[in-house]
């Protein structure tokens, strides 16, 4: 029905412009990735708000306190979060 339960950890990927929430984790822990986040400003526990996905499997455009960040590729796939119920 394309609606995100919430309460389950999904990847960033599987979210539409609007939807909100909390990263949460980096699959499988990839060292790698998460330096790249923190590197940016982005660590676990920060809240964020998808702005706006692009098409053609273009980046996702994401707020986080940090900033505004384009995020793509296998890092949205890897990037566990947790949705907020409201939107």
């Amino acid at each position: 029905d394309g609606e995100i339960e919430p309460g389950r950890s999904r990847a960033l990927a599987e979210l539409d412009s609007g939807d909100r929430g909390t990263f949460v984790r980096v699959s499988d822990s990839d060292p790698e990735a998460l330096r790249y986040l923190s590197s940016r400003g982005i660590a676990p526990g920060d809240a964020f708000e998808v702005l706006e996905r692009q098409p053609f499997e273009g980046p996702l455009v994401v707020r986080f306190d940090s900033g505004d960040h384009a995020l793509g590729g296998a890092l949205v796939v890897m990037m566990r979060v947790d949705v907020d119920v409201e939107r």
